[in-house]
C-alpha cells in the first residue's frame, strides 16, 4: 500500500489477516504468532517478503510459480527464505505433499470450477449490496461491529473464494509456462493477446460501462451539452430531475455506483473516500470519454478479432490432439481464474467500503456523546482502542493521541521510502537520499504484448488534476481498480510495482493495452 495508512488501517489489516491466515499458514509450518505478514514503513504497509517467500516454499505441489515475474520484478533471492532446513523438516515436507497433494489437487479442480465461483461470489455481492443498503443509524453497535469485522462471518467463503484465486494464479502461470514451451513464446506474447478480453471482469467493467454511458450521451444533443456544461453532479442532478431523458441518466449513474461506486484510490485502505462519495471526480472522468467512446469500442472488437485469429493459428501449430486439450484446459482456467481474481477483490473492496460506512456512524455517535472530536478522528486510533471504545471504556489522553498522529501521518507524506526495505528503515538517511542517474532504456516485465508509442504522461495519485489525453502513456507508480478509468485513453502504460498477475496488469490485458 503505497500511500500513508492510518493507524486504524494498520491494525485492522493485521487483525484480519490474522483471522484470515492464521489457520491456513498453520498448515504449512508457520506460526503468524512469531512474524507478522505485514509492517510499517513510513507510514506505508508493506508485506513481509521473507515471510511470504517462505509461505510459497512450502506450499505442496510439483510446480514453483516464478516469484519475481508474477509478483513484480523483485530479485528472486529476496523470496528466499532464510537458513537452511534440516533432513527431518525435509522428510516431513516430503510426507506432507504425499498426504496432502490428492486434496489440494481435488480443492483446485472442484472448488475452483467457474460455476462453485460464480456462486459464491453472487453470494457475497448480494448479501453486500444489501448490507450497504441499510440505514446505518438504526443499527445497533454490535450491527455495526459485525459489518466491521466481517472477515470473522465470511472466514470460510474467503478460504473457498481463496483457493480459487490460488488455483487460478497457478494456472495463468502455467498457461504462460506451456506457452513458452511449446509455442516459443518467451516474450509471453501469444499468451498475453489469448488472455485478453475474458470479461465478466468487474474492475474491467467499471471502465466499460463508463465508456457506454458516455456512448450513451453522445446520442443525446440535449443530455451531452448539460453535462458537459454542469459544474457538479449536485447541480447536475437537480437539473436532469426534471425530464424523463434525465431521468434516465440518474438511474444509469446510480446503477454504475451500485456496481462499481465502492472501488476507490487505494481502495483497500478505510481512510480513502470511495467513488459514490465523490461523485464530481467520475462525473469528470464520464466528461472526458464523451466523443472518444465509439473509438474504445472499436478497438475492443478488434482486439477480440486478433485473439479469435491467434487462437485459431496456434490450433493449427498444436498437431498433437493432448496438447491441445491441455492447452484449451489451462487457457480456460487461466481465463476464469483471472476474471475470478478481480471479482473476489471487488467484493472484498465492497466489504471494506460496508466497514468505513459502519465506522462512520460509529465516530458519529462518539463524537455525539464527547469521546471524540472531530471528524476521522476514528481512523486515528488503533482497533484495540476501538474496540475499548465499543465496550464503554475509556482511552487515557485520547485527544493528545490523536493529534499526535494526525502530525506523524502529515510527515511520512513527505517521505519518499524505497519499494524493498531490508532491515530497519531510516527515516532521516531516506530524506537527504538523492536520486540516481539511470540508463535511458529502462527494462521491465511485458504483460501485454505489442509497441507503444506516444507521450509519457507521469501520475503519481489518481486523485489529482492532471488528465490523461488519448494516446499517451500513462507512467504511475501502480494501478488499483481507482486507476482504472485512466486506462481507457491510454496507448501503454508502464508501472513501477506490479506483475503478471496485478491489478494493473490484468486489465491492460482485458483492454489491450500495451503494459510493462
Amino acid at each position: 500500500m503505497p500511500y500513508v495508512v492510518t493507524p486504524l488501517t494498520y491494525t485492522y489489516f493485521q487483525h484480519m489477516t490474522k483471522t484470515l491466515f492464521k489457520p491456513f499458514l498453520r498448515i504449512l509450518g508457520i506460526n503468524l504468532d512469531k512474524g507478522l505478514i505485514f509492517g510499517m514503513v513510513a507510514g506505508r504497509i508493506y508485506v513481509n517478503v521473507s515471510l511470504f517467500g517462505k509461505m510459497v516454499q512450502n506450499m505442496p505441489g510439483p510446480v514453483k510459480m516464478d516469484l519475481s515475474e508474477v509478483f513484480g520484478g523483485v530479485p528472486t533471492n529476496v523470496f528466499e527464505a532464510e537458513g537452511k532446513e534440516n533432513f527431518i523438516y525435509q522428510l516431513f515436507k516430503t510426507l506432507a505433499f504425499i498426504v496432502s497433494s490428492p486434496f489440494l489437487l481435488m480443492a483446485y479442480l472442484f472448488l475452483s470450477r467457474k460455476s462453485n465461483t460464480d456462486r459464491l461470489f453472487n453470494i457475497m455481492r448480494n448479501n453486500s449490496v444489501r448490507s450497504m443498503q441499510a440505514n446505518y443509524q438504526s443499527l445497533s453497535i454490535n450491527d455495526l461491529a459485525d459489518r466491521l469485522h466481517w472477515y470473522t462471518v465470511w472466514k470460510k467463503n474467503i478460504f473457498t473464494a481463496g483457493i480459487g484465486i490460488s488455483s487460478g494464479m497457478g494456472f495463468t502461470s502455467g498457461f504462460l509456462g506451456i506457452c513458452k514451451k511449446w509455442l516459443n513464446d518467451d516474450k509471453n506474447k501469444t499468451g498475453n493477446l489469448l488472455l485478453t478480453g475474458v470479461g465478466n471482469m468487474a474492475s474491467a467493467d467499471s471502465g466499460r460501462e463508463l465508456i457506454h454511458f458516455a456512448s450513451w450521451i453522445e446520442k443525446n444533443e440535449k443530455i451531452k451539452k448539460i453535462v458537459l456544461e454542469s459544474r457538479s453532479f449536485e447541480i447536475l442532478r437537480k437539473e436532469l430531475s426534471e425530464s424523463n431523458i434525465g431521468k434516465e441518466f440518474i438511474e444509469r449513474w446510480n446503477f454504475f455506483m451500485e456496481l462499481h461506486g465502492h472501488h476507490a484510490r487505494g481502495e483497500v485502505d478505510l481512510f480513502v473516500p470511495r467513488w459514490s462519495e465523490q461523485p464530481d471526480y467520475i462525473l469528470d472522468m464520464l466528461k472526458g470519454y464523451i466523443g472518444k467512446a465509439d473509438d474504445f469500442i472499436s478497438q475492443q472488437n478488434e482486439n477480440k478479432k486478433l485473439r479469435d485469429e491467434l487462437y485459431k493459428d496456434v490450433m493449427k501449430k498444436l498437431k498433437n490432439p493432448i496438447k491441445r486439450i491441455l492447452f484449451n484446459f489451462f487457457l480456460s482456467k487461466a481465463r476464469s481464474g483471472l476474471s475470478t481474481r478481480e471479482n473476489y477483490k471487488s467484493e472484498v473492496v465492497r466489504l471494506l467500503s460496508i466497514a468505513r460506512k459502519s465506522l462512520y456512524e460509529m465516530e458519529r455517535r462518539f463524537i455525539n456523546e464527547g469521546t471524540l472530536r472531530e471528524k476521522d478522528d476514528i481512523f486515528f486510533i488503533t482497533l484495540e482502542e476501538l474496540d475499548m471504545l465499543l465496550k464503554g471504556k475509556a482511552v487515557k489522553k485520547i485527544d493528545e493521541l490523536i493529534a499526535l498522529r494526525r502530525q506523524e501521518f502529515t510527515e511520512n507524506q513527505s517521505l519518499t521510502p524505497p519499494p524493498i526495505v531490508i532491515g530497519k528503515y531510516d527515516a532521516n538517511a531516506a530524506l537527504h537520499s538523492s536520486f540516481q542517474k539511470v540508463d535511458s532504456c529502462l527494462n521491465g516485465i511485458p504483460v501485454s504484448s505489442g509497441i507503444a508509442r506516444g507521450a509519457a504522461r507521469v501520475i503519481m495519485d489518481c486523485q489529482c488534476e492532471d488528465k490523461l489525453l488519448p494516446g499517451e502513456i500513462l507512467v504511475a507508480p501502480f494501478t488499483d481498480p481507482g486507476w482504472t478509468p485512466y486506462f481507457l485513453n491510454a496507448a501503454g502504460i508502464v508501472m513501477d510495482m506490479g506483475g503478471m498477475l496485478s491489478h494493473g496488469s490484468i486489465v491492460a490485458r482485458e483492454y489491450g493495452i500495451r503494459q510493462l
